[in-house]
């Protein structure tokens, strides 16, 4: 978590609350060099792409809920959690995350989604439920209008996308 110190220009990073290194308590004021701490957003993790270094959810869904493979790790890939998993499942380990984020005492400033995960259009409605619960914002994927969506989204419908959109207007 704190390979990013000393670099004058790192503003802020993001950390994964469900990696097994996930333990650092952010400290407060400046650091012995006197640069202020970045600011820490959660990195919302709800896939695990790894083969040898798997991460298992915060909660402890059952297995109906479509959270996890049948291993009881999160899902290799966007496109399987998003045919297995129910949105309620992916709110509940979302809010998980954070609060052990925040019980850590990281402030948590902003949040984005691991691999786009929790953007994808079956949880961009919980997504954005924890954005507003926590007064937090969220990165979103710059939406559709020239067609470059990440990747692991590529097949995404923008309907959830557009509703966000003209919710903010």
């Amino acid at each position: 978590m704190w390979l990013c110190r000393g670099r004058p220009r790192l503003r802020s990073t993001s950390v994964a609350a469900t990696g097994r290194a996930y333990r650092n308590k952010k400290p407060d004021g400046p650091g012995d060099d006197g640069v202020p701490h970045p600011d820490f957003g959660i990195h919302l993790t709800l896939t695990s792409e790894m083969k040898h270094y798997r991460w298992r959810p915060l909660t402890n869904p059952s297995p109906a809920a479509g959270l996890v493979d049948h291993n009881g790790f999160l899902w290799p890939t966007v496109a399987e959690l998003r045919h297995n998993c129910a949105p309620e499942a992916a709110e509940a380990e979302m809010r998980a995350q954070i609060d052990r984020a925040l019980e850590s005492g990281v402030d948590v400033t902003h949040a984005d989604a691991h691999m786009f995960a929790a953007a994808a259009p079956e949880f961009c409605d919980p997504y954005m439920r924890i954005a507003t619960d926590y007064r937090c914002p969220v990165m979103l994927a710059q939406p559709f209008a020239n067609r470059t969506m990440p990747i692991h989204l590529k097949d995404a419908e923008d309907g959830p996308y557009r509703a966000v959109q003209a919710k903010a207007s």
